[in-house]
Order: C-alpha cells, then sequence, then structure tokens
C-alpha cells in the first residue's frame, strides 16, 4: 500500500511539474519582457515628463 501511494505521489509531483512549467513559462516570460523593457526605457532616459520629451524633439 505504501509502495502505491508514493507512486502515485511521484506521478502528482511530475503531472504538477509539467503544469507548472506550462503554466510558468509564457507567465515568467511575459514577465521578464515587461520588467526588461521597463528598466531598459528608465535607464535610457529618466522620466522628466511629456512636455521636456516633446521640447527636446527638433521641430522642422
Amino acid at each position: 500500500m505504501r509502495d502505491w501511494v508514493q507512486r502515485h505521489n511521484a506521478l502528482g509531483l511530475e503531472f504538477a511539474n509539467a503544469c507548472g512549467r506550462l503554466v510558468g513559462l509564457p507567465v515568467t516570460g511575459a514577465f521578464f519582457l515587461v520588467s526588461n523593457s521597463v528598466l531598459h526605457r528608465s535607464r535610457a532616459e529618466p522620466f522628466e515628463g511629456p512636455v521636456s520629451r516633446l521640447e527636446r524633439v527638433p521641430l522642422q
């Protein structure tokens, strides 16, 4: 009986790991994309507000 319980738990863990991988990969990928873009944007230019950013654009 204990052997069956251990086998059942191992299968459950494998199934949970597979589900976690399936669900977690897109979520963590999206999170890393968002955090990288936010970090890159904040590193590229300090936030000064929309007006000063528009003033820096040369008007033709």
